[in-house]
């Protein structure tokens, strides 16, 4: 039963018509219900993501999207729709960060609906762009070398481009080393795509005090 309910009473004494409305069908037990896939969304640049909305309840469900505030970078489509009892639909937040600097941007989305509450999702957009979109990640910075056993015997370090571009890089150290060894130690890689590199400890190479096999040293790589 979609938005007002119209109850028509046939008065038999005199001749009197009487029609009472319920502007809200829910004294009736007739309620829409309203609950959404997430609360949240994060983007990275030019993005899109899809929430879900199930009505709940035992009546049609007339529900709306709205930004709350200005946030030109974001759009809600469809905007609004009718849904039937136990059913579910949704509707997509898109993202687009052209024109936006680097950084991090917040809005928030209103979901409402009539005889529900309102419900809000938080929406996060990080605009990355040239090196931003280029992360490394190292698995761990520590190695331990005791009596001739090196801990752990190699670590790793992930380089991700999340740019469209192709770009070159290279390994160099901040100062002389002959103990630290990272393979390979320069490439391409092309756009969203990430590259694997191993580091290993050559312990005879070190200089002193870190003797190999008398004593105990921990290296951290920068």
């Amino acid at each position: 039963m979609i938005g007002l309910v119209l109850l028509v009473l046939l008065l038999l004494s005199g001749s009197v018509l009487g029609i009472v409305r319920f502007t809200n069908p829910c004294i009736l037990g007739i309620c829409p219900g309203m609950t959404l896939s997430t609360a949240e969304v994060d983007f990275v640049n030019n993005a899109s993501q899809q929430v879900k909305i199930t009505n709940t309840g035992t009546a049609d469900l007339n529900w709306s999207t709205s930004i709350v505030g200005s946030a030109t970078w974001l759009k809600l489509s469809p905007p609004r729709g009718t849904l039937p009892p136990g059913k579910t639909t949704g509707f997509a937040i898109s993202t687009n960060a052209s024109g936006l600097p680097n950084g991090t941007d917040m809005a928030l989305v209103r979901v409402s609906g009539q005889g529900v509450n309102p419900q809000d999702i938080q929406v996060k957009l990080t605009v990355k762009k040239g090196l931003a979109l280029i992360s490394v990640k190292v698995s761990n910075k520590n190695f331990s070398y005791s009596l001739g056993k090196l801990q752990p015997a190699s670590q790793t370090i992930t380089i991700t481009n999340q740019s469209q571009q192709a770009f070159n890089w290279s390994i160099q150290y901040a100062e002389a080393n002959s103990w630290l060894v990272v393979t390979p130690d320069q490439g391409s890689l092309q756009g969203s795509a990430s590259a694997v590199l191993k580091v290993t400890v050559n312990p005879q190479n070190l200089p002193p005090p870190y003797l190999p096999d008398k004593y105990i040293f921990d290296r951290r790589i920068r």
